[in-house]
């Protein structure tokens, strides 16, 4: 865990620390950093064939945090830039407030996953998990971490684009696949808070004093861990890449504020600049931080572009919001442009992106469905649906929304709208209807994919709501503000503790999830993930695995080191896999069946799993049908060279004709 956090956020951290970029509380931009960083390596690495390892990868950070320095140094002498960028750094005070306060969150999502993990090196079994332990197997041993050729094998040789920046991430984390997987799961687990604390200190009120706003960020942020879509994409759903970028998606929204906040200073306030092109190119300079932290997030997933997108067009409305009062039609026609856009977006969804509705709804009465949204309620039966918990935080979300509204700046409509468009498109994830539904598409019409943005929304009207208490309570008496201070303070926290200990909260989410208490069922078992590495051992370092993927076959890979035909549970990627996964029984037959496997390789074994799981688990019937021609091998074929105590499972030597 610790490896995973250095992995993850020290290289960030030395980029900023060296260099020009001021941004407040940099811990929580740290990641998409480190991130931006990464992607810039892998493209070189790629173009010159060095290959990607823990030690490469320190090499290259030490050459971009030497060269940042370096433009540093010339840019912090230039006082035009310091005042462009507006930004005092933190004192040393209110850093440890925001610091402990970022920690004290994390352990209330930690401490319960860590009690009911069987281990760092345990296989987390959801849908996606083989593939991605697979991927980080492969960018390992092939030393190429270039989204275009990364994970060719994988798919059968096939170039391709697949975001791999999380299986990046992992690669260079010492010790096994597995472990080092898992170690980097869980630091995005916990990202969310670092970064969630850097976005509310960018937008908190400035009304507020320092020390007061560092004090309520910090009591704030672990009520992020009320809202349980993260710790489902993570520990159940197995959406790993997304899951990262998700949990640096505040970092990324603060970076967007920041930047336009610089854009602007840059138009108002005279800069000292005798031609246009020295403040373009001085403006450029101090966004330019910023931008490095957006692509990072776009690098790790693309997907969260779409998320920009929704920020940005709530940030654009309130901006044509804003002009209304001093210019007139130029605010007016923003907002119809932006109307404009947004219908053609949802026409788009409707149309193009259609085929991107991949995740079943369930009916639900219209209270059921609100509530749902509210409580961000898992698609879990194991879960159950508890509103009370965050009632506090709407309630102080609802005063700071009528704060926002009073003030009218710019900033404060960008988090109405926000909140406003992120709970329709999560609506339209859970209702058919069509205009509305349409909206979710870009997430694959999956709620866990967008309540992350609505409760974040929900959080920072929350923190402005306790502003706008601070700022009413300020003429009154020491003891009054004293009930009052107490009163939000066990209001944040009690829910909060309630999450971390209550038997059906976040303990229990943990339990389904690590411990397979029987409402989940296990991907690979203990006593089939121990035959896999063993009998794998046994085998050539050039052998080749054949077998259903819906079984453990795939993780002869993350496991045993060994190439495997089929290394996911998706369809074939190619003709010759097809041809084998479809007629592979007919090998002594058809030459060219056989000549198909024999193109893998000369030693080819085959992976038998007779377990009552087998094949049952993440495959629909229709993608199990595909693989019929791995069921009836002739057994004349086959040689046994390891079997498990039980018989479950073995494997076979596999005899071709060809």
């Amino acid at each position: 865990m610790v490896a995973a956090l250095l992995v993850v956020y020290l290289p960030g951290l030395l980029i900023i620390r060296f260099s020009w970029m001021r941004l407040p509380f940099v811990i929580g931009f740290a990641p998409a950093m480190t991130a931006g960083a990464y992607a810039g390596l892998a493209l070189v690495y790629h173009l010159l064939r060095i290959p990607w390892t823990l030690f490469s990868a320190a090499l290259g950070v030490a050459v971009i945090v030497l060269a940042a320095h370096t433009v540093g140094r010339l840019v912090r002498r230039d006082e035009r830039m310091v005042r462009l960028h507006g930004t005092a750094p933190l004192d040393r005070p209110t850093w440890w407030i925001l610091f402990a306060g970022s920690v004290v969150s994390s352990l209330v999502v930690l401490l319960p996953v860590r009690h009911y993990s069987p281990g760092a090196g345990e296989l987390i079994s959801s849908y996606d998990s083989l593939f991605h332990y697979n991927a980080v197997e492969t960018i390992r041993a092939e030393g190429d971490a270039y989204p275009f050729t990364a994970l060719s094998s994988l798919f059968d040789g096939t170039t391709t684009f697949y975001p791999v920046a999380f299986h990046q991430f992992a690669s260079i984390i010492p010790g096994d696949a597995v472990a080092a997987t898992n170690a980097l799961v869980f630091t995005s687990l916990i990202s969310t808070a670092t970064a969630t604390t850097s976005l509310l200190w960018v937008l908190m009120p400035r009304i507020v004093r320092r020390g007061q706003r560092a004090l309520v960020i910090a009591l704030a942020v672990p009520s992020l861990y009320l809202f349980f879509s993260m710790p489902v994409m993570t520990l159940l759903v197995g959406l790993w890449p997304n899951a990262l970028a998700m949990s640096i998606f505040p970092a990324v929204l603060a970076a967007i504020v920041v930047a336009t906040r610089r854009i602007v200073r840059g138009i108002v306030r005279p800069l000292g600049v005798s031609t246009r092109w020295g403040a373009v190119r001085l403006v450029a300079l101090s966004v330019l931080p910023c931008l490095v932290v957006v692509g990072g997030a776009l690098y790790i997933h693309p997907s969260v572009g779409f998320s920009i997108a929704l920020f940005a067009f709530a940030l654009s409305m309130a901006g044509s919001i804003a002009l209304l009062h001093t210019h007139r039609w130029v605010g007016a026609a923003g907002l119809v442009l932006g109307v404009i856009l947004f219908m053609l977006y949802d026409l788009g969804s409707m149309t193009y992106l259609r085929g991107m509705a991949q995740t079943t709804k369930i009916e639900l009465p219209p209270i059921s469905v609100l509530l749902t949204i509210l409580a961000d309620r898992p698609r879990l039966g194991a879960v159950p649906l508890k509103t009370l918990p965050v009632i506090p935080i709407y309630l102080l979300a609802g005063l700071g929304a009528l704060w926002c509204l009073r003030r009218r700046r710019w900033e404060d409509l960008t988090l109405l709208l926000f909140a406003a468009v992120t709970f329709l498109v999560a609506l339209g994830a859970m209702i058919p209807f069509l205009p509305i539904s349409s909206l979710a598409n870009p997430w694959y019409q999956a709620r866990e994919r967008i309540l992350p943005m609505f409760t974040l929304s929900v959080l920072l009207l929350a923190v402005h709501g306790i502003a706008a208490l601070l700022v009413l309570l300020r003429r009154r008496s020491r003891r009054q503000r004293g009930l009052v201070a107490t009163l939000v303070a066990v209001m944040l926290l009690a829910p909060v503790i309630d999450a971390a200990t209550g038997s059906q909260r976040l303990p229990r989410l943990a339990k389904v999830s690590l411990q397979r208490d029987g409402y989940l069922a296990g991907y690979v078992s203990a006593e089939e993930r121990e035959f896999i590495a063993s009998s794998a051992e046994q085998l050539e370092e050039d052998a080749v695995v054949l077998g259903v993927p819906s079984d453990g076959t795939p993780m002869y890979l993350a496991l045993g080191g060994r190439r495997v035909i089929f290394p996911h549970a998706g369809y074939p990627s190619s003709d010759r896999q097809m041809l084998i996964a479809t007629e592979g029984d007919l090998m002594l037959e058809d030459p060219e069946v056989c000549a198909a496997v024999r193109s893998y390789g000369e030693d080819v074994y085959v992976y038998d799993d007779l377990s009552p799981q087998r094949a049952e688990i993440i495959m629909t019937p229709l993608q199990r049908r595909v693989f019929d021609g791995l069921d009836d091998l002739d057994p004349s074929q086959l040689t046994e060279v390891a079997r498990s105590a039980d018989g479950m499972y073995r494997l076979y030597e596999l005899d071709l004709p060809c």
